[in-house]
């Protein structure tokens, strides 16, 4: 008989915005790296990007919580002794811990004064006509979960609430650094010194009967503008009124070290891929926009494979050497919304010349070995237009499916440039008219401030 498997150490970081929880969860995250420790980290919100909000789940609590115990089970197979998470829960339940089997669960509620929080939204970019709305919903957050934790096991049960989703601990970081942040939580929590006894064998979502979601993969070099077109597809797909969820592979295969096997960490990232669609497709999600690099046909095999018959068209973006060259330096400028994980920002300008140059190459290859069922050209073209014509080669590739017909991948150019009769045909993109007026290209929700995307305007330049 197969021995259970060992609840696996979650600590997820919370509080309310501003209060530091991504920036202490990253330090935590590389710390215990450093430390010879096996870890994963995942910001909470990127795994509810899916449209619309879930019947009796508002702010998807409960949805990101199922979401994290899917992954928890691939990060356990892929040797992590323990998985950091930073990100708000609900304010008047906390986290439900029924919905997180096999999850040894350390809760840390990071709180600040509102002086340190205002010096920190200000840093942040919040402007000082916001300030007082911002920390007023702070504060108003701070007292729904004062009132949680005064509430007893008994009254939560009385109104159906599920296992106390109290904090475990507090930490103050007034006045306090990353690292001395990091510091008091180590004080109190500790990840094992072994690997949590693993299950029997590895957990498998079932198989699904009936059409899955389709799957659009935007793959391309580093700086490409992957993340940026991908948000403004899966937003276009929202505003016509399908529902869609959002995933950025890099987010959901943050594991240090990497496996020696997969130095890319794609079988990771396939697998919570693979989990995340299985979940969203439980809440009627019919279209997935996923975002990340792909560097050659076994990866592209690999997350086809994973996703087990679902729909998947894999379009690769492609740029110039100048083109990734102010991209790069954009990034490193801090004209990127800051994610967990990017080199880019704040490295000197000599750093970001070399990531470029290595951009370019890994663009000429990736062209070299014709990666992808599509390839769309993004130099001096708007985010609006590069995403349109993105959505026009999916549109026609479900087209293609339905009707039976072979599909051949397209080259996307620059509708201000005149192809000539040794490139390929241009592929434009109209959105084919409904009977009410809509659009037929069904995506995520514009108020969201956790995309990767956020900030880019549809007549922008592809960052």
């Amino acid at each position: 008989m197969n021995a259970s498997p060992s609840p696996f150490p979650v600590l997820w970081l919370c509080g309310p915005p501003g209060v530091g929880k991504s920036t202490a969860g990253w330090a935590l995250y590389r710390r215990l790296a450093a430390d010879g420790t096996p870890v994963g980290y995942v910001d909470i919100d990127q795994l509810g990007i899916n449209y619309p909000e879930p019947p009796g789940d508002p702010g998807r609590h409960l949805l990101k919580a199922g979401n994290l115990a899917a992954l928890v089970v691939n990060y356990r197979a892929e040797g992590a002794r323990c998985l950091v998470v930073s990100g708000v829960v609900d304010p008047a339940a906390g986290v439900d811990r029924g919905h997180l089997p096999g999850v040894d669960l350390t809760l840390c509620a990071l709180t600040a004064g509102r002086g340190e929080l205002s010096r920190r939204y200000l840093g942040r970019g919040t402007l000082p006509e916001d300030l007082g709305r911002v920390l007023a919903e702070a504060e108003a957050e701070a007292e729904a979960e004062a009132e949680t934790e005064a509430e007893t096991e008994a009254e939560a049960e009385s109104r159906g609430a599920g296992p106390s989703g109290r904090p475990d601990l507090r930490i103050d970081t007034d006045g306090r650094s990353p690292a001395d942040v990091v510091d008091r939580v180590l004080a109190h929590w500790r990840p094992p010194a072994t690997a949590p006894a693993p299950p029997g064998e590895a957990a498998r979502g079932p198989e699904r009967s009936g059409a899955r979601p389709a799957v659009l993969l935007l793959c391309g070099a580093e700086a490409v503008g992957k993340s940026t077109v991908g948000w403004e597809v899966g937003q276009r797909l929202r505003r016509a009124g399908g529902p869609a969820a959002f995933v950025d592979l890099g987010q959901v295969g943050l594991l240090a070290p990497a496996p020696a096997d997969d130095p890319g960490r794609h079988r990771l990232s396939a697998a919570n891929l693979a989990a995340l669609l299985d979940r969203y497709a439980a809440v009627g999600t019919r279209r997935l926009v996923a975002v990340g690099p792909v560097p050659d046909g076994a990866t592209a095999d690999r997350y086809r494979r994973a996703l087990r018959g679902a729909p998947l068209t894999l379009c690769r973006l492609d740029a110039g050497p100048e083109a990734l060259l102010d991209r790069v330096r954009r990034r490193g400028a801090g004209q990127a919304p800051p994610l967990a994980g990017d080199r880019l920002r704040g490295a000197p300008d000599a750093e970001l010349r070399r990531v470029a140059a290595e951009a370019a190459c890994e663009a000429r290859a990736l062209t070299s070995a014709a990666v992808g069922d599509h390839r769309v050209r993004t130099d001096g073209r708007s985010v609006a237009d590069v995403a349109g014509a993105v959505l026009g080669l999916w549109e026609d590739g479900a087209r293609d499916a339905q009707s039976g017909a072979s599909t051949t991948k397209k080259v996307v150019t620059n509708p201000a440039t005149r192809p000539d009769a040794s490139r390929p045909t241009q592929v434009g993109y109209a959105p084919s008219p409904q009977p009410d007026g809509k659009a037929t290209t069904p995506t995520p929700d514009s108020g969201s401030t956790t995309a990767a995307g956020r900030g880019a305007g549809e007549g922008d330049a592809v960052p």
